[in-house]
Order: C-alpha cells, then sequence, then structure tokens
C-alpha cells in the first residue's frame, strides 16, 4: 500500500539555492562542457555531496539490473534526430526565461511548453519503449512526465517516487539532455533499495529522513541522450549541481501495458 503523504512538488525533494546563472558564467560552463566525460568515472570513497553521503560507485552496466538492483542503464537511449529534437526545444523554451526553482513563476509556463512539443514527446518515447519494452513487456506512457531544470546548488534529497502517490509498477527513465558529469549533479541510486520496503519520509518534499550512513550510491558520468530506468520503489537522488549552468534532464514515466 502507498503511505499517504502531502503532494510533493513537481521536482522532487530539493535542497539549495536554484538561481539564473549570468552570462559570463554560462559561456565558461559551455567552455567546460566540450571535454568528453568518462561515463565510468566515480566520486571517491567517504565523498559528502550534500545530502548523499558515502560512496558513489560506477553503475552497473549489465542489461539484467532492473530487477536485481531496482535501476538499469542505457547508453545513447536517445541520439540523433531524437536527441537533437528535444535540445531544440530546450533552448527555445529556456530563451522566453530561466525559472529559478519550481515556486518561480516561470516554471509551470515552461513545464506547459516543453510538455506540449512534439519534439519532446513522440520521438523521446518512442525511442525509449523500443529498448525498454523488451526488457519489462509492453508500456504506456504514464502521466508525470517532467523536464528538469536544476539551477547550480542544486540538489533532490533521497527518495522513493512510489511514496508520492506513485503506482508501485511504474517506471521513470531519467535521460540527461546534455553531458552531465559528477560536477553537475547527475542521478545517483542505492541499488537493492528496492527490496528494502517503504522509508518514512519527511513532511512535504523533504525526503527520507533516515537513511543508514554506509550506503554505496550508484554513479557516475553521464553523455547526452544516457537513460536511466528505476523502479518506484528505488531509493534516488542527485547530486548538487556544482557547474555555473542549469543541468537539463526529461523524466518519462511508464506502466506496464
Amino acid at each position: 500500500m502507498i503511505a499517504a503523504a502531502p503532494p510533493a512538488d513537481p521536482d522532487g525533494p530539493t535542497r539549495g539555492a536554484e538561481r539564473p546563472p549570468t552570462e559570463s558564467s554560462a559561456a565558461a560552463e559551455r567552455s567546460e562542457s566540450r571535454a568528453e566525460p568518462s561515463l565510468l568515472r566515480a566520486a571517491p570513497a567517504d565523498t559528502c555531496y550534500g545530502a548523499v553521503m558515502g560512496e558513489v560507485r560506477p553503475f552497473d552496466g549489465a542489461p539484467d539490473t532492473l530487477e536485481r538492483l531496482g535501476y538499469a542503464v542505457r547508453r545513447q537511449a536517445l541520439a540523433g534526430e531524437a536527441l537533437t529534437a528535444v535540445q531544440a526545444a530546450f533552448d527555445e523554451a529556456l530563451a522566453v526565461g530561466i525559472p529559478a526553482g519550481v515556486a518561480d513563476a516561470l516554471w509551470l509556463p515552461l513545464q506547459r511548453r516543453l510538455l506540449s512539443d512534439r519534439r519532446v514527446l513522440r520521438p523521446a518515447r518512442g525511442a525509449i519503449m523500443e529498448w525498454l519494452s523488451p526488457l519489462v513487456g509492453p508500456l504506456v506512457p504514464h502521466c508525470g512526465d517532467i523536464c528538469r531544470i536544476a539551477a547550480p546548488g542544486h540538489a533532490t534529497l533521497p527518495h522513493q517516487d512510489a511514496y508520492y502517490g506513485g503506482h508501485a509498477a511504474a517506471l521513470t527513465v531519467w535521460v540527461a539532455i546534455e553531458d552531465i558529469p559528477l560536477e553537475r549533479g547527475p542521478l545517483v541510486l542505492w541499488p537493492g533499495s528496492h527490496r528494502r520496503g517503504r522509508f518514512v519520509h519527511g513532511p512535504g518534499s523533504s525526503g527520507i529522513l533516515s537513511l543508514p550512513t554506509d550506503v554505496c550510491w550508484h554513479g557516475g558520468d553521464l553523455a547526452a541522450g544516457d537513460a536511466i530506468v528505476f523502479l518506484a520503489d528505488t531509493v534516488h537522488a542527485t547530486l548538487p549541481n556544482r557547474g555555473l549552468t542549469v543541468r537539463r534532464s526529461v523524466d518519462y514515466r511508464f506502466w506496464p501495458a
């Protein structure tokens, strides 16, 4: 049974300041982002990234990890025209204005603009279902897609999607729309946590109240188009965005057909 909880904000449990970057800082970040990230580089042991404490080890790249670990990674799940179409939609939407956070008046209009754009949904969903359906069976898109804009300093606190009203059988596919090295706050997951039951979460969007101090997270640098699919009970978070510009990603959500 899904525990009763107040509705979460559209961006999940968060911590940290969210401010749009300056023009000069954005230029510096664009220059830094040209370097190709190492896809398996992990954080050193005993690292503290905001609320994510402990070691961050490289993702397990085996194709059968979804049931065993609660997540699976697909490199270049979006590529070619499907990826560039989503990137173009983000560029055009953000040219109107960059929201400073989910409470910003620009946030909901941005979501409506992006999630009504056929370039964000149709090609991308088709590409995702093409590789995901053979792993889990037939799927149908589920409400709850979110286009994420994580400002410098932003971090999503550890939580389980199912606690916030998500269906226990739902799947989330988190897609990097640009290269996201560890310094820019990619997704990290606690492998096997989906088998530990439902954790106690705090009010609102405060995330899980207490986690073991020896949690070993799985994460690493992501390239544009890389995707992570995870179960509704898998504990996950993001590292803080320590870059100079916003970090862009999309959550696509699916139910078994």
